[in-house]
């Protein structure tokens, strides 16, 4: 478990997501494909609310005004916590990013996807779906 602060200042645990499958996805804001990811992944949440909960992780250290661009500029309102140290990165093993982890009900990864992926592609739901046990 960890906790890390929002764009808004706002502290968020991951224990408030407690008995509801999740997507960890970790980003930074000079990464192309990232941004490219986090799209999608907007687009993905949107067509599938209530099945998943989405967590970005932006790990920019102090850079928190570039995230706040990418943010802006390609409209997500997908929660984004700021990993300012890479503490939580490092304790999840990211060694490259994108990086995203499925997170059962329970609290166990049951999945990792490491790279872009196309996240509105119908295999990409499928994938989730059967990795989180979700109908």
């Amino acid at each position: 478990p960890f906790s890390l602060k929002d764009l808004n200042g706002k502290q968020i645990s991951l224990n408030e997501y407690k008995g509801k499958p999740l997507l960890l996805f970790f980003w930074g804001s000079w990464c192309q494909a990232c941004k490219e990811d986090i799209v999608l992944l907007e687009k993905f949440f949107e067509r599938n609310k209530g099945q998943l909960e989405i967590l970005t992780i932006a790990i920019d250290g102090e850079k928190e005004k570039r995230v706040r661009n990418v943010v802006k500029d390609h409209w997500i309102t997908l929660p984004v916590l700021l990993d300012k140290k890479e503490q939580v990165a490092r304790t999840y093993g990211v060694r490259m990013i994108p990086t995203a982890f499925l997170i059962n009900g329970e609290g166990w990864v049951e999945g990792t996807v490491v790279g872009q992926r196309d996240w509105c592609a119908p295999e990409a739901l499928s994938a989730v779906k059967e990795l989180l046990g979700l109908r």
